[in-house]
């Protein structure tokens, strides 16, 4: 039975973005300023399995009132911490556990980050989320890396799968998804293959173009009118 307690320890729980541990921002903050890029005065931003919210609030806090940012995850603890210490005018959280039902074509940018991994069926997931991303819209996505953090090798009670870098592009362009770019991101020491728990320096944590890391990020937009909802 999954564990979906606040505290079961795969959950940040700072109440502060400062208290948030860094590669988890990093990865909002490639998100939010690769957004603000967008040419358009308002924007809809859905933040899949937000957990306690820090990330949907970087993005409803740095791109202010051009946004509404809408956050759900199947923790009702997590939703209910989220809305006492990361709300915004501009910002909805909402338990919802999965399978869930999404809009049609309701979103200009999807953030899913750490979150493929714990679900069974990741394909009704990832088809349930482009569903609901307009035409041209975009998705930010990342999974641990199979190659680098082998699951075997280290073994997480939360997670189901790791994914291999051209398994991971072709799963999701194969559903009408187009690859923009990707980026590494190393979090822990590693040595041959296993992880020795020790957390790298925030430098080292940050996200490197096109070099594989242990997890990896990737921005994929929706152009193919086939696959518009």
């Amino acid at each position: 039975m999954k564990d979906y307690s606040l505290y079961s320890g795969e959950r940040q729980t700072g109440v502060t973005l400062d208290e948030i541990r860094y590669d988890h921002l990093a990865r909002y903050i490639f998100a939010g300023e690769t957004i603000r890029n967008i040419k358009k005065r308002s924007l809809s931003i859905l933040d899949v399995f937000t957990g306690t919210g820090y990330g949907a609030f970087h993005l409803g806090n740095s791109l202010k009132g051009t946004v509404v940012v809408y956050g759900i995850d199947g923790s009702k603890e997590a939703i209910d911490f989220a809305n006492e210490h990361y709300t915004l005018p501009n910002i909805f959280f909402c338990y919802k556990l999965f399978p869930f039902v999404l809009p049609t074509q309701a979103y200009d940018a999807i953030t899913c980050f750490e979150s493929l991994e714990h679900v069974e069926d990741d394909d009704s997931l990832l088809e349930e989320i482009i569903k609901s991303i307009k035409p041209s819209g975009l998705l930010f996505i990342s999974t641990p890396n199979e190659a680098i953090q082998s699951l075997d090798n280290n073994p997480n009670k939360f997670h189901i799968r790791h994914y291999l870098h051209k398994h991971a592009i072709e799963k999701i362009t194969q559903k009408g998804m187009d690859l923009l770019s990707w980026y590494g991101q190393n979090v822990y020491t590693f040595v041959d293959g296993y992880t020795q728990g020790t957390l790298l320096s925030n430098q080292e944590m940050d996200l490197k173009k096109d070099v594989e890391g242990q997890f990896n990020i990737y921005l994929f937009q929706k152009i193919s009118k086939k696959f518009a909802g």
